[in-house]
């Protein structure tokens, strides 16, 4: 979660529409392949919380359990409505 909170830093000016839209660029770059930074995780986390998930967790279900709960804290303290969000990013794949 230390790892996320700084992250969060990088991207707290970011809103609206440019982030949508820097979410569905990170989406596209993961969909062929590319490799995604750590603040291109957390952003695209907030989104679809399995991106934040810590993989070295053997327990695959606990640990899109507290990566949802991550991205929920992060929505909170960057004030983004997660189903809003959602639908925009969605309306863009």
């Amino acid at each position: 979660m230390k790892k996320a909170l700084k992250e969060v830093k990088k991207i707290k000016n970011i809103h609206g529409e440019a982030l949508t839209l820097h979410i569905v660029d990170i989406y596209n770059k993961h969909d062929v392949g590319e490799e995604i930074t750590a603040t291109e995780r957390v952003m695209i986390g907030l989104v679809y919380s399995e991106f934040i998930t810590d993989d070295n967790d053997n327990d695959y279900e606990m640990a899109l359990y507290v990566a949802s709960k991550k991205a929920e804290v992060l929505r909170e303290i960057l004030e983004i409505d997660h189903m809003e969000l959602l639908e925009k990013v969605e309306s863009y794949l």
